[in-house]
């Protein structure tokens, strides 16, 4: 037997240590006193009889119990039983022998060997007194001090957080931030969750941002080329499906299908002839045969790949030669995730000259564990495409790494905390969430609402996501009620058992409180029993102000309380947009100095002498904006 199973052993026999058969162990423990004080007096033909027999009975005792309730069934029914049994005892609800069985740090350090393999070479006793915050993150607590309960989540289980604005879910989310112990990867629609990291990630390394939006006035630090490695076709597929995600309809998947493929064989022509994302958006806006013919002498004239080009080439030549309206339809369709060119800050950022000095480095990124702030708007989403690519493009770059380290894990795990991912960075997250934790990519995600997670992803995709995650964390004050009755269907049914009084008609919920001295008609009570859910709608929504509903996996429902980073002892702020009328001294704390400066926001003017300027850019060409601004797809 593992250890594993002899851990679980212990704590099935202390659950059902009230199943044990007491009466007649104790019994047999008083003969057994008995025969060894006969003994002792010398009544040697008592004690012969008293001993064995009441060892035997104690015996017999330990084993009935062992088989009837610690044992693995024989049968599916039996499971089904003791598993009813409990719940109906617990109220359906987790206990203290839950979380500690599953979630206590205990539970998390037997783990950490396999969660980052790089801990082998510690000592047991060196793992046992390991830090958890450097293999998982604490979700939830209950009570206070060494007498509480914690929540904790290994760092290859994704969480799930939902709740509406202004219920606490960013609070804390951003703990697992400040607790990473390797890269960061945020997104978010205001700057609050970077400010709230900013001051322990600032001090523990380099700090970028990525503001396409120009949110806050606060600054970008690094670029990012769609373009980049587009030169391999393989490449550029990967890219143009970043850049167009899954539609939830299966109408308009039918033509993202087809946006997808013509958009990667632009993306390819452009990389391999030495273009930019100009022509790319040129090319969409303006189907021309002018468009037509540099898209084909970029493949002709590439010479890469044995007969590859020429069957692109081909791919081209069909996709002009379809009917108006199919073309139409494709290129309105590509226009959609391109709207990005068509603003200037985004441009420059999205589309700068190879080799640009501020080029994001991905890899030094995940290895030597910096941060990157992603910061979108939930007005401006033509910048969320490019937002997806990037984080797409790091999900990538950390499969690829984890595929040649042992385990095939990061060490130390890079962690993704992605608020608000609905409406700044539509990524794939029913097949991210199943397969990155083993890679040692930690994903944490905030959404305000189960609707909101079905109307991006979709029906079954947003079921996958829910089956994926391992822990669930509900914040209260929905008022959607097909929201809640979903959620309280989660939760699961209880028994519900209430005694009526047949004379008075009065109701009670404990037998006891019937038999009242004095008073013969309560001795014959009315007993009915019902099926109530373990945790209300309305309770749901009624939840406290940082109290959560918790779905872990392997354990039943709890509600707790979620932990804040702003509650934390050692906790420093920090703002990266200065107030009107703030000294510049207190924008940022001294000890949380920024490592890339904040510089203002450049100008309308001084935008336009960068784009024109030849070392830096190239001259924009007429009619690139055409068409990008268009509205939904005539699909």
């Amino acid at each position: 037997m593992s250890a594993a199973s002899r851990r679980a052993t212990v704590y099935r026999a202390v659950r059902m240590r009230y199943r044990f058969a007491w009466r007649p162990a104790l019994l047999c423990i008083g003969l057994l006193v008995i025969g060894a004080m006969a003994a002792e007096l010398g009544l040697h033909q008592v004690a012969q009889v008293l001993i064995p027999g009441a060892t035997a009975g104690v015996v017999a005792c330990v084993v009935w119990w062992w088989f009837r309730h610690i044992a693995q069934p024989h049968s599916a029914q039996a499971v089904l039983a003791r598993r009813g049994e409990l719940d109906t005892r617990h109220r359906g609800v987790a206990t203290r022998l839950d979380l500690a069985e599953h979630t206590s740090k205990t539970a998390l350090r037997l783990q950490a060997t396999t969660l980052r393999p790089s801990l082998r070479s510690r000592s047991w006793r060196e793992r046992r007194w390991l830090d958890p915050r450097e293999i998982g993150v604490e979700v939830a607590r209950l009570g206070w001090g060494w007498w509480g309960e914690q929540v904790w989540s290994s760092c290859e289980d994704a969480t799930l957080r939902i709740g509406g604005p202004r219920t606490g879910k960013t609070l804390s989310i951003a703990a697992h931030g400040v607790d990473a112990p390797g890269a960061l990867i945020t997104t978010s629609t205001r700057l609050d969750l970077a400010e709230l990291v900013h001051a322990a990630r600032s001090a523990r390394g380099t700090v970028h941002f990525f503001n396409p939006s120009g949110l806050g006035n606060v600054a970008t630090t690094v670029r990012w080329r769609v373009l980049d490695g587009c030169e391999d076709f393989a490449v550029a597929q990967r890219r143009a499906t970043d850049l167009i995600p899954e539609s939830a309809s299966t109408e308009g998947e039918r033509w993202d299908s087809h946006a997808r493929r013509i958009l990667a064989l632009f993306l390819h022509a452009a990389a391999i002839s030495g273009r930019s994302m100009r022509d790319v958006a040129r090319w969409v806006a303006d189907p021309s045969t002018t468009a037509r013919d540099e898209i084909l002498d970029a493949f002709l004239d590439s010479g890469i790949g044995e007969g590859g080009s020429a069957e692109r080439a081909s791919a081209v030549r069909a996709f002009y030669a379809t009917n108006e309206r199919t073309l139409t339809s494709i290129t309105t369709t590509m226009a959609t995730p391109l709207a990005w060119m068509s603003d200037d800050r985004a441009r420059v950022i999205g589309d700068p000259p190879a080799g640009h000095p501020d080029l994001l480095d991905l890899v030094r990124l995940i290895e030597a564990g910096e941060t990157l702030h992603l910061i979108g708007h939930e007005n401006t989403s033509t910048v969320a495409p490019l937002i997806a690519a990037l984080v797409a493009e790091i999900a990538h770059t950390a499969r690829t790494l984890a595929g040649s380290r042992p385990g095939g894990r990061l060490d130390p795990p890079l962690t993704m905390v992605l608020d608000e991912v609905a409406l700044v960075c539509p990524v794939p997250l029913d097949r991210w969430t199943a397969d990155m934790g083993g890679r040692g990519v930690t994903i944490h995600i905030s959404v305000q609402s189960l609707a909101q997670l079905r109307n991006r992803w979709g029906t079954d995709a947003a079921g996958a996501i829910l089956a994926n995650v391992a822990t669930f964390l509900v914040f209260g004050g929905s008022p959607s009620a097909a929201d809640l009755d979903d959620l309280s269907t989660l939760t699961g049914d209880t028994e519900h058992t209430t005694l009526t009084d047949v004379t008075t008609g009065r109701r009670w919920h404990r037998r006891q409180t019937l038999w009242d001295a004095g008073n013969e008609r309560t001795a014959r009570p009315e007993v009915s029993t019902r099926s109530v859910p373990v945790i209300s709608p309305a309770q749901i929504r009624a939840l406290e102000p940082g109290q959560v509903l918790v779905l872990r996996r392997s354990i039943p429902p709890l509600v707790a309380y979620a932990p804040r980073v702003i509650d934390r002892r050692r906790y420093t702020p920090a703002t990266l947009t200065q107030l009107p009328g703030t000294p510049a001294s207190t924008v940022v704390p001294a000890a949380a100095a920024v490592v890339v400066p904040l510089q203002r926001v450049p100008t309308t003017a001084e935008l336009d002498d960068l784009l024109n300027d030849p070392d830096t850019q190239q001259p924009r060409q007429p009619g690139m904006e055409t068409g990008l601004d268009s509205g939904e797809s005539s699909r």
